[in-house]
Order: C-alpha cells, then structure tokens, then sequence
C-alpha cells in the first residue's frame, strides 16, 4: 500500500505563444494543494487548453516559477512531457488496435516512471482500480466512447504522475459515464493524494465536483477560489456574457440559472 505525502504545486509567469499570437501572458495560477480537483473554465479561445500543454510541456512556453513539494522542476527544451504531469486531450488519438491489456502495457513500457519488474501486476491494479479488469482481453478499438477514456486514464495512470491535466475529460461522455469517471477522479485524488485539473464548460459541474475554481478571460486567469465564491452572477456576467442567477434545491445545493444575455451598462 503505497502512502502519499501533501504537497503543493506552484506555477506563475506562464507566457506562451503560438503561431506569433500570445495566447497566455505572464500568467500565474494560486497555490494548488495535492487531494484538489481543480475546474477550469472560461469562455472558448481564451487559452484553457494551452494552459495545459504548457504545464505539461508540450508547447514552447516560458515559465518563470515552476515548483512541487518546494522542488523546482525543470522545464526541457525539447516539448517532450513532463513526468509530474498525466495530461489527456480533449480528442483521444486512435491507437493500434491491442487490447486493454497490451494498450498498458505499451504506456507502461513507453514511461521511466512505471515498474518493470512486476508489469501484469501492475497493469492489472490499474485496472482493477478503474473497474475495466473485465475488459483486460477487449480490444480497445472496439471500446465504449467512455470506456475508451477510462482505458485513456489507465495509460496515464501508468506514467504515475502527481498532476493530472484532462482537457474536457467529460464531453464526450453520457451521464452515466460521467458520474462514473469524474468519482474515480474524486477517489484517485484523494487517496493518492494528487492534483487534478480538468477543462469543463459546465459551471454547474464545477459546483459540484470542483474544490478549486479557475476562471480564466483573454489569455488570464480572472480570479479563483471556491467554485461558489468565484462563480457569482456579476463575474459570470462579464467573462461569459450572460445573466445568471444562483439557487438551492431541496438538499440545499447550489444551482447557476442562465437567464439570457448579459446586459451591457453605458
């Protein structure tokens, strides 16, 4: 039973360009603490997705404060991924078609981070956790759409990182399957004691899943905290452009409202 230390991750002065347009500029993001699922949202273009695959390290970007458990990590040069971070696109690449089984195999044979010795026992665990051991002999081209991100996070998985980056892990999924993998999420971040950031446009989901808000506008981050204190109608009004209003169901949960578009004052 591996146990895990609380840590924290800092990143600030993030500036990235991309196609000589500057899409994130000296931004810094608050103190992340490890066992905190962290939603970030904004409106399209505004640089979500780069922010990931800057932190990651798979694009050309400048980061003048980059720390984990008050260690610097250092920054390549050659776009290669950082083995901190798990990051996971939006749009899954289609891979060979193996199975489950051999599909973690391969990432597990692809990573400096994973065992070698015991690589069956290993991958098995992994899929035991994501409840697809079922699946082990499946071959992954013929997977669900939500169990093909389940077997996408098992490969991540693999690399053991300390910080996830998922890039609208949900979007793609039905209802059941969301419940399903966003409370894996909720139990692998607390019990392995990780980071993970994930892209969502839902702002009621970020209420009810997220620790951490992160509302970013225009290549920035806007402001942060609790989902509820950062997602008030006023703020909402200006990075998004609509009117909202906040209510409570009857187990006294909260709820955005989007009432139309926000008006503009003279």
């Amino acid at each position: 039973m591996h146990s895990f230390m609380a840590s924290s991750f800092r990143a600030a002065g993030i500036t990235t360009h991309l196609n000589d347009k500057t899409v994130l500029s000296e931004l810094n993001l608050p103190d992340l603490e490890t066992g905190q699922l962290c939603a970030l949202m904004g409106p399209n273009g505004c640089g979500k997705s780069t922010l990931l695959k800057s932190l990651a390290g798979l694009v050309q970007c400048k980061i003048k404060t980059l720390t984990y458990a008050d260690r610097q990590i250092p920054q390549n040069e050659k776009h290669l991924p950082q083995p901190l971070f798990g990051y996971l696109p939006q749009y899954l690449p289609e891979g060979p078609n193996l199975t489950v089984m051999e599909a973690l195999l391969v990432a597990q044979a692809n990573s400096n981070t994973a065992s070698k010795s015991r690589p069956f026992e290993e991958a098995e665990s992994i899929l035991e956790e994501l409840n697809i051991l079922s699946l082990a002999n499946a071959r992954a081209d013929q997977l669900s759409g939500g169990q093909k991100q389940l077997l996408a996070l098992g490969q991540l998985l693999c690399r053991k990182p300390r910080i996830l980056l998922l890039d609208e892990p949900f979007a793609a999924l039905d209802m059941a399957h969301t419940y399903q993998v966003m409370n894996l999420l909720k139990s692998l971040t607390v019990r392995q004691q990780l980071i993970t950031i994930f892209v969502t446009h839902d702002l009621n989901f970020a209420l009810r899943n997220a620790n951490v808000a992160l509302l970013m506008k225009n290549g920035g981050l806007n402001s942060y905290g609790t989902p509820e204190s950062v997602l008030n109608s006023s703020r909402i009004a200006d990075v998004f452009g609509v009117q909202t209003r906040l209510e409570r169901c009857s187990h006294g949960q909260p709820f955005i409202f989007i009432d139309g578009p926000a008006v503009k004052l003279l």
